[in-house]
Order: structure tokens, then C-alpha cells, then sequence
């Protein structure tokens, strides 16, 4: 084979590498950058943070799933959040008179928050 030939096998799989990742980061934490869900990952689970915001619009926020809820509800308190409800994963809050559903996803290796 060519060594052009090649390069342009290369250079496919490598672009191939690059979407399947940005689509599998966007399906786990709420961002097509999957640098940015990666390094959430590391400083939770390496660096025992307790949480790391990913997005700002999205605001998309990454937890320790042990106990995700009481970080979650931390943020949103120091933030000046009302809590309302919870209807399976989605909750409800309010700031200001505005509300806002936020999208909640808990497993064994992270917890994500969304709204």
C-alpha cells in the first residue's frame, strides 16, 4: 500500500475516533467535548472533588454518585434555588419566580445534573 494511502486510512479512523468519542461524551455527561466530561471524571473520582460544572448553557453539573443529592442540593442553595419537587429523575426549582426542571442521571461512577 501507498504510503498516501495510508495516511488517508489513518487520518479517516482518527476523524471516525474523534466524533464516536464527542458522541459517547454528549450521552454521559450533557457536552460534545469529551476533554471537558473527562477531566469532571478524574477530578471527582482521583481527586475527591465533590463536584465539577461541565457546561455553563447547559448548565451541566458532575457529582460523586455517593452522595450526589445532598451535593446537588448544596449548589442549588448556596445559589439561591428553591427545591419544589421531584417527579422520577427530574426536579423541580425555582429562583426569583422563574422555574427550572433540572434532569438528574445517578450511577455507580458519577452523577450527572442538568438544566
Amino acid at each position: 500500500m501507498k504510503k498516501e494511502h495510508k495516511e488517508i486510512i489513518i487520518g479517516g479512523i482518527a476523524v471516525v475516533l474523534i466524533i464516536a468519542s464527542c458522541f459517547v461524551s454528549y450521552e454521559k455527561f450533557r457536552t460534545f467535548n469529551p476533554i471537558k466530561g473527562g477531566i469532571g471524571f478524574v477530578k471527582i473520582h482521583i481527586f475527591d472533588e465533590d463536584y465539577f460544572q461541565v457546561n455553563d448553557s447547559p448548565r451541566v453539573i458532575l457529582t460523586n454518585p455517593e452522595n450526589s443529592n445532598e451535593i446537588f442540593m448544596g449548589i442549588i442553595k448556596n445559589e439561591g434555588y428553591d427545591y419544589i419537587e421531584q417527579a422520577g429523575s427530574a426536579h423541580l426549582i425555582e429562583k426569583d419566580g422563574e422555574r427550572e426542571i433540572v434532569d438528574s442521571n445517578i450511577n455507580k461512577y458519577i452523577g450527572r445534573w442538568s438544566w
